[in-house]
C-alpha cells in the first residue's frame, strides 16, 4: 500500500477585522492627558486636555513624534485642504504646509470661535464652543472671516464632520442637526436623533455620518 503522510495540515488563521485587536502607543513620554484624536491628509494628530503648545503627530497611529505649536492654548483639533494642514484652538488659529512647522493667523471679527476645524467646498469651517460664531476661509487659510450664524443654537459643544459634499454639526444639549453644501449657509433639521441632546460626537466614512451620545445605548447613522 502506498504510505499516507499523516502530519496535519496548518490551517491558514485568518486575521482579524481591522479595530478588533488594539496595542498601546505612547504618544509623548510623560504625558498621559490626551483627549483630542484626528487624522488629516497623513497624519494623526493628538492633543491634550490642557493649555500647552505641545502636541503630537504620527504616519501610522504607533511610532509618534512630539509637535511644538506657536502658542499654549486648547487646541481642539486639524483639517488639510488644498495643501494646507489647519489647527484650530481656544481663540488661536494656527497654518501649515508640512503639519509640522506653524503659522499663527488672525480672526477678522470675533475671537470666539475656540472649536475643532473641518475642510469641504476649498473652505476651512470651525466653529465656537461658547456661542453661534463661526469662522471660514476661502483662500487657503490665509485670511478669515469670522461671524454670527442666527440658524446655531448659542451654547453647547460643537462637533462637526464633512463628506459626501456636506457638512454635518451637533451640538451638546441640542437636538437638532445642521447641514451645509457649503460650510458659510446652515439649514436646521429638527429632531433627528429621536430627542436625543447630549450628543458628543460625529464622524464620517465609508458614505456613511455616525452621531454618539452619552445618554443613549445607540449611536444614529
Amino acid at each position: 500500500f502506498p504510505s499516507h503522510d499523516t502530519t496535519s495540515t496548518p490551517t491558514q488563521t485568518q486575521p482579524p477585522p481591522i479595530g478588533v485587536l488594539w496595542g498601546t502607543t505612547t504618544p509623548v513620554a510623560g504625558i498621559s492627558d490626551w483627549t483630542r484624536l484626528n487624522f488629516a491628509e497623513d497624519k494623526f494628530y493628538a492633543f491634550r486636555g490642557a493649555q500647552t503648545n505641545t502636541g503630537a503627530y504620527s504616519f501610522d497611529g504607533s511610532v509618534w513624534a512630539p509637535v511644538t505649536m506657536n502658542d499654549s492654548t486648547f487646541w481642539k483639533g486639524v483639517a488639510w485642504g488644498n495643501g494646507v494642514y489647519v489647527a484650530t484652538g481656544l481663540s488661536r488659529l494656527s497654518i501649515s504646509t508640512n503639519g509640522t512647522t506653524w503659522t499663527n493667523k488672525a480672526f477678522t471679527g470675533s475671537s470666539l470661535v475656540n472649536g475643532p476645524v473641518i475642510f469641504g467646498n476649498n473652505t476651512f469651517f470651525t466653529v465656537s464652543d461658547s456661542s453661534n460664531q463661526v469662522a471660514y476661509s476661502t483662500d487657503y487659510g490665509t485670511t478669515w472671516v469670522s461671524t454670527a450664524n442666527a440658524v446655531l443654537p448659542n451654547t453647547g459643544i460643537r462637533h462637526i464632520a464633512y463628506g459626501n459634499g456636506i457638512g454635518v454639526l451637533v451640538t451638546r444639549g441640542n437636538p437638532n442637526a445642521y447641514i451645509s453644501s457649503n460650510l458659510i449657509s446652515w439649514t436646521q433639521i429638527n429632531n433627528p436623533f429621536q430627542g436625543q441632546t447630549q450628543l458628543t460626537g460625529i464622524a464620517y466614512g465609508n458614505g456613511r455620518y455616525v452621531v454618539a451620545s452619552d445618554n443613549s445605548t445607540n449611536c444614529f447613522c
